[in-house]
């Protein structure tokens, strides 16, 4: 951030005598520092949706589209740490199985009452905010995700605390991966005139 704060300090030094000109600076989001990012992790989703018999894996650690109602879109993308949650929708996805309507709609229900209620050992709550993105017709939302979930990332994880899904216990440390970030985005923006 410094070496922002000093670039922009040229660019208006440049023009401060000129009375006209007007600079705005805005950000479609904010960042936020992460002091103890050797100890960040970020959660693999598709382990609990595994765990939770809603997302299967093939022989070849693919997923099996047939058999998998939702999956987490952004697994593979670290930075994000607000996750983009999809069901299999039929009609939307190649090979759909969740049924669009009352099926999807009760189904996105489940997955948020389980998400909302996944704790570890301690009581500490796994999930900060889980928000459903409403769907109005399919053909136009085919790249919003149906869900957008937030991990909890105030918590410290240790090694041995657990969480119990579907009444088996997993260490953390079995559904996260290092995420060696000394910052990451926030949902904050910012206008600067």
């Amino acid at each position: 951030y410094e070496l922002m704060d000093e670039m922009i300090g040229g660019i208006l030094g440049q023009y401060k005598s000129e009375k006209d000109v007007v600079f705005v600076i805005v950000s479609d989001h904010g960042f936020q520092g992460q002091p103890i990012w050797k100890q960040r992790k970020l959660f693999r989703l598709n382990f609990i949706f595994e765990k939770l018999g809603w997302l299967r894996y093939k022989r070849n650690n693919e997923i099996d589209w047939k058999k998998t109602a939702i999956y987490d879109f952004s697994h593979d993308r670290p930075s994000l740490h607000i996750r983009r949650v999809y069901v299999n929708l039929t009609g939307r996805d190649p090979d759909g199985i969740v049924e669009p309507g009352l099926e999807y709609k009760y189904f996105l229900d489940r997955v948020k009452e389980k998400l909302e209620n996944l704790k570890t050992t301690d009581g500490s709550k796994i999930i900060s905010k889980i928000q459903k993105v409403e769907i109005n017709n399919i053909s136009s939302q085919i790249q919003s995700p149906d869900l957008l979930v937030e991990f909890n990332q105030s918590i410290l994880f240790d090694p041995n605390v657990k969480c119990e899904i579907n009444k088996k216990f997993y260490s953390i440390k079995e559904f996260m991966i290092p995420w060696p970030r000394t910052g990451t985005h926030d949902n904050e923006g910012i206008v600067i005139f």
